[in-house]
């Protein structure tokens, strides 16, 4: 019954419906969203200004200073520790409460699948350790099996690119170009990925090993859907992304033009 159940769900609508509904169910509760997301997305955004900040100003600034006076460059060791230091804390302390807003969000989503609707809160803040914890297995999960599936695929590039050069009786393919190529295929063997993880976190019955293979087998089996309305949305982000990130763009390329 529940396989049926999918597979009407997959028939009844295209990739460009689903982008668009989900579009409308995002707009719709914007306000219940917000007020769940609010606190782990300020500190996010918080996170994320200290590695912008860092990247583009302070080791930009750094790097002039050690091409400018080589001989003193063994002075700024400690300067490169403190930015790789504070990058690190940032870039791992930002990851978890990213984890923690795409919990909030994942509670409202599966109590809307059940319900039908997001029900309206009367605090501010609420905090779910079931959902944080279920998400935070879902993605370390994930990012396990993406990890391993880029490395499968790097071993056979480079193997191929072993082959040719010996059929060839020279290095035909570069490492470079074997890298890129591995990366290709990694990112187009994302989708099912995808309806694995979205399926887990939706589905409080599901272990993620265990139904790993079958949820793998769903999203294969509907992979052009997935690409399309995976493909649609990045877009989509990539340009609400451009526009929220202009000002730091902006200081980005004059910083980068002053040094």
């Amino acid at each position: 019954m529940e396989n049926s159940n999918e597979e009407a769900l997959f028939r009844g609508r295209s990739s460009r419906s689903c982008v668009r509904m989900g579009c409308q169910l995002y707009l719709s509760n914007f306000r219940r969203l917000l007020k769940a997301t609010w606190m782990p997305a300020v500190l996010f955004a918080l996170c994320f200004s200290v590695v912008g900040t860092i990247a583009v100003i302070q080791y930009p600034r750094l790097n002039l200073n050690a091409f400018v006076s080589p001989e003193t460059a063994y002075t700024l060791l400690d300067d490169y520790l403190a930015i790789f230091v504070f990058s690190a804390v940032a870039i791992f302390a930002g990851g978890l409460v990213e984890i923690a807003t795409y919990s909030c969000a994942f509670r409202l989503l599966d109590e809307h699948r059940l319900t039908g609707k997001m029900a309206k809160r009367g605090r501010w803040f609420e905090f779910d350790r079931h959902w944080a914890w279920r998400a935070l297995k879902g993605f370390v999960c994930s990012a396990i099996v993406c990890g391993a599936v880029f490395v499968l695929l790097l071993a056979v590039s480079y193997a191929a690119s072993v082959a040719i050069g010996k059929m060839g009786g020279k290095a035909m393919v570069t490492t470079d170009a074997t890298v890129v190529f591995a990366t290709v295929l990694f990112l187009l063997s994302m989708p099912p990925m995808f309806y694995v993880v979205v399926k887990y976190m939706l589905d409080r019955e599901q272990k993620f090993w265990p139904s790993l293979l079958s949820n793998l087998k769903c999203g294969i089996r509907h992979y052009g859907q997935l690409f399309v309305a995976i493909v649609m949305t990045v877009i989509i982000l990539f340009i609400v992304s451009v526009i929220l990130l202009l000002p730091a763009i902006v200081v980005a390329l004059a910083n980068f033009h002053a040094n």
